[in-house]
């Protein structure tokens, strides 16, 4: 319905919706979002800004190259605890660069290098990106994320518990940084460490005084 009669549609949040196209797996619970509903979506509402999945349990990583390649206008994304996307869209099947500047993969626990990869190299206008809770990210995803996405000024990576201080020294070279949440990320970090974090959010409340940084 949606699809059919959308075409001049912008906004649209689909968190836990019932828009399914085949019946769900036995072990899912309830109807969701699935691959073929938003390929439906996308094609048919080609003006999409903003687009909300959360917990949309039947997407896979097709979905998500869908959206990136369809999507042409799309600067906001929500994908929060869509659990069955993994880390294997890559920048090979998506041409050209998105929009984007703001994306959440937060609590998506499969994402790799590879999807870091992608992001990284067709969303060079991120500015905020929230990765919390994604227990694959690991320190070359970050380091090629915070490579690329030269603007990004908002990162939550919380309870990323597979990151090191490699990751770490990566974040504090990202001087543009004006919100970041690293809580439960980096824990007994070495005494050198932490007061290297001390003194990178005192410069950037200094810098930036409405910077809000927890540690």
């Amino acid at each position: 319905m949606i699809a059919q009669y959308g075409k001049s549609l912008q906004h649209v949040s689909l968190p836990r919706a019932k828009l399914c196209t085949r019946p769900p797996k036995p072990e899912k619970f309830g109807w969701s979002v699935d691959d073929r509903a938003i390929t439906a979506l996308v094609e048919n509402c080609p003006h999409l800004e903003n687009l909300d999945i959360s917990a949309s349990s039947l997407l896979t990583s097709s979905a998500i190259q869908t959206i990136f390649r369809k999507c042409s206008k799309l600067k906001y994304l929500t994908m929060s605890g869509c659990k069955e996307i993994d880390g294997y869209w890559t920048e090979e099947n998506i041409s050209g660069s998105s929009p984007l500047v703001k994306l959440d993969i937060s609590n998506c626990q499969d994402l790799y290098l590879t999807a870091a990869r992608c992001i990284a190299t067709t969303c060079h206008a991120l500015t905020e990106l929230d990765a919390s809770e994604t227990g694959t990210l690991n320190d070359a995803a970050i380091e090629t994320l915070l490579t690329n996405c030269t603007n990004l000024t908002d990162l939550n990576l919380a309870f990323c518990e597979n990151l090191t201080t490699v990751g770490l020294e990566a974040i504090l070279k990202t001087s543009k940084l004006t919100q970041l949440n690293i809580r439960g990320s980096f824990l007994s970090l070495p005494s050198e460490w932490v007061a290297k974090l001390i003194s990178f959010k005192e410069s950037q409340i200094t810098t930036f005084p409405e910077a809000r940084i927890y540690i």
